[in-house]
Parts: structure tokens; sequence; C-alpha cells
């Protein structure tokens, strides 16, 4: 299996939320709304390689926004702080220039269908190409 998809798996196995072995193919990016989670993905390539970036919310913790690399290693990238620090307002909207760049930002649903935990179990995920 693709170790982007691999680590992407594994960082939320607790939570029993998967991607497909065969997500990339399926879709460039998508949504996954389960468990408290709202995650939106992306698969990219860059002069370092292919990569997978998450950026995943839960009203649990912090925010994280991940970059997945095909060797297996992660890279932090900048997120929203939690709601408890106070960001400069030019942090924040660096963060959200970055993430709407990639398709990623939080505001629309740019990045395609939300992902249920009957599309995951199913394997039945919706990308930002699907008809829905």
């Amino acid at each position: 299996m693709d170790k982007r998809i691999q680590e992407f798996n594994r960082y939320f196995a607790n939570w029993n939320i998967v991607l497909p072995s065969d997500a990339e193919e399926r879709y460039s990016r998508g949504r996954i709304r389960s468990r408290g989670w709202s995650i939106k993905f992306a698969f990219g390539e860059d002069g370092d390689g292919k990569f997978l970036d998450f950026y995943a919310g839960n009203r649990m913790t912090n925010d994280r926004h991940m970059r997945l690399r095909e060797n297996g290693d992660a890279e932090w990238l900048s997120a929203y702080p939690d709601v408890l620090v106070r960001a400069s307002q030019e942090y924040v909207d660096s963060v959200t220039e970055l993430l709407e760049a990639k398709g990623l930002g939080i505001g629309g649903d740019r990045a395609g269908p939300v992902l249920t935990d009957d599309d995951l179990r199913t394997g039945e995920i919706g990308g930002a190409d699907d008809d829905g």
C-alpha cells in the first residue's frame, strides 16, 4: 500500500477512519466527516516527490495540518491555533491563504462531498471530480 495512505490510516486508526488504497486514482482531493473529525485531504507532487496533505479538525483537540510523503515521512504544516491561543491576524491570514491555495480551505466546500462512516466502510468515497 502507498505509504502516504498507510500513514494517513495509521494516524486515524483510533477512530477507524481510513482511505482506500486506490484513493489517489479515484480523486485528487476530498473530505471526510467521521467520528467527530472533519478532514480535508489533497494529493499532490512537488520537487521532493508525491505527497498527501490533510487538514483535520475535531472540537475536542487542536487542528492538524500535515504533509505525508511517499517515503513515509510526515511534515507538520501551519494550522489554525487553538482558540485559547491568540494569533496575529497576519498568521491567521497566511494559514487561510495556504489552505485555500490547496483547495483545503474552511470556506465553502471546494474539497468535494462529505464522506460518511458508511462511505468509509464500503469504500464508496466521493471526491472533487465525482458527481456525488
